[in-house]
């Protein structure tokens, strides 16, 4: 079989095994001749290893094996004694020898059936896969299998889906992928290591949901999308299942899975309309690109993904005109630890929203008067810093035994490494570093542990903003009388009366200090 390494792993059987249907496992292979029967047998240990129980119907014609029934089973603890159990089904793959390498031949139809059970009782998920020029092709040894791929079009539906209460919802998703193709490698020995490369055209998508009479309720939602010039590139290793085991997220995670993957497009577009209760909307959204890069290991994750050149409209029954947004920048990220350790681990956090232009309509019910410059919005804050956790925060357990109040672990630094906001014709700036000893209770706070660190702050055109939005009435003119006082004891002017700066530091004898003036003893 096919697989996709990069994203094997999942509570949802359907996402990791289509993805190992339309994606190969690289470029050229050993000189040696791989049979069909040592492929299947390395595909199913990976299949075991991403946390699946496989049970298979196997024939076979010559050098050719056929799975002629593949059943794949995960189960998932949800809680304590509630586990959510999925079958996925599909049939006819063939392992066929061609000389020094083997071919996997998929119908070009395929249909497939997943059937799972819940605490609220049994569902399933009728899909059909389809493909059209699909070749992949293997090399190498069990222990280093080599693939290369390519299809002119792969194509998965969600045909229907029946839930516990007997509500069927039909033809309600689709994704099609266009001028695919790849390579991959998959190197074997105390586990899976995994190289990949993909690339597609063009993927699109579409999702239809009306809800049916039987559920009591009325709407509907549909979406169509598609993305431009698709490249995927990553690394996984994937830890072997021991005999008898069946192996899930969090396990693998202690037992040394990491990835490593990064996503880029060159164009993509959203459209989505719908009513609910009788009031009816649309939403539309275009990027220029983007990127996703997503890091995962026992020890932390890392997650960031951004878009640039997007614009957004919003129409709703509720809302008295269209709304249009458009973004030179949207981004957020995520680093934090997972495992529990004496050492500090990174922590990171960033949000922006760069050049956000409002429409003239929205300024209209908070600006009538045209009081405020109605210039693009800026907000771009980028925290990183290091903490240290008591537990793992893939142990479950451990996590429902902690006392309530407690803290799974603490900050042991804390770095505003950029914040920049524009708005209403200021702007304001500020970066600085904390450290924190948790050993020390802070003078300045009993409930804080002892902080010490720089805090730089710059603004422009902050005064004129506050006496603007006073005049507006937006806040209280006796507030907006006093701004001035204050922020005459925290700021002195740059070059001029509205150009002003801050420097606060806490010492080590935790003295907190404004532009070098105490302020608390």
């Amino acid at each position: 079989m096919t697989l996709s390494p990069i994203f094997p792993v999942s509570a949802r059987p359907a996402r990791p095994v289509l993805a190992a249907l339309v994606a190969g496992t690289c470029l050229a292979g050993p000189a040696f001749a791989l049979t069909p029967d040592e492929l299947w047998e390395q595909n199913r240990a990976y299949l075991e290893a991403s946390g699946y129980a496989v049970d298979a119907d196997i024939s076979r014609d010559g050098d050719d094996l056929t799975v002629d029934e593949l059943r794949l089973t995960m189960t998932t603890e949800i809680e304590d004694d509630e586990d959510l159990s999925m079958v996925l089904t599909m049939s006819d793959l063939t392992y066929a020898a061609r000389g020094d390498e083997v071919e996997l031949v998929m119908p070009a139809s395929m249909p497939m059936t997943m059937e799972g059970e819940s605490d609220e009782g049994p569902f399933s998920v009728e899909m059909t896969l389809t493909t059209e020029g699909l070749s992949q092709l293997f090399s190498g040894t069990p222990e280093d299998v080599a693939a290369r791929y390519e299809a002119d079009e792969v194509g998965v539906t969600v045909d229907s889906v029946a839930g516990p209460d007997d509500v069927v919802l039909e033809d309600m998703f689709a994704i099609l992928i266009s001028g695919a193709s790849g390579t991959a490698r998959i190197a074997s020995a105390d586990g899976f290591d995994i190289e990949q490369v993909f690339n597609a055209d063009t993927i699109s998508y579409r999702f239809d949901v009306i809800a049916p009479e039987e559920s009591g309720e009325e709407g509907e939602v549909h979406a169509t999308g598609s993305f431009a010039g698709t490249s995927f590139g990553g690394t996984l290793f994937l830890p072997a299942a021991e005999d008898g085991t069946q192996m899930d997220p969090a396990s693998m995670l202690t037992s040394g899975m990491r990835m490593d993957t990064t996503m880029i497009h060159t164009g993509g577009e959203m459209q989505l309309s719908g009513n609910s209760e009788g009031e009816e909307f649309s939403f539309g959204q275009t990027s220029a690109g983007g990127q996703l890069i997503a890091q995962l290991s026992g020890e932390g994750l890392h997650y960031d993904v951004s878009g640039t050149d997007i614009t957004m409209q919003l129409q709703s029954d509720e809302l008295p005109f269209p709304v249009q947004v458009s973004l030179a920048e949207a981004g957020f990220g995520l680093t934090m630890p997972l495992a529990a350790g004496e050492e500090p681990s990174p922590l990171g956090l960033r949000i922006t929203l760069r050049d956000a232009v409002v429409p003239e309509g929205l300024w209209a019910m908070v600006d009538p008067a045209g009081a405020l410059p109605h210039e693009p919005l800026t907000v771009d804050a980028r925290l990183s810093g290091a903490a240290r956790l008591f537990h793992d925060l893939t142990d479950a357990e451990a996590l429902e035994d902690m006392d309530p109040g407690e803290a799974p672990g603490e900050l042991t630094s804390l770095n505003l490494d950029m914040l920049e906001l524009k708005a209403g014709g200021a702007a304001l700036q500020a970066e600085g570093q904390f450290d924190i000893d948790n050993t020390v209770q802070s003078k300045l706070n009993p409930d804080m542990p002892k902080a010490t660190g720089t805090l730089e702050v710059t603004a422009q055109g902050v005064m004129g903003l506050i006496q603007t939005l006073g005049e507006m009435g937006l806040i209280p003119a006796d507030q907006a009388m006093m701004a001035p006082m204050m922020v005459g004891m925290f700021a002195r002017q740059v070059s001029g009366p509205d150009d002003l700066a801050s420097t606060i530091e806490i010492t080590e004898d935790e003295s907190l200090l404004v532009n070098g003036n105490p302020m608390m003893p």
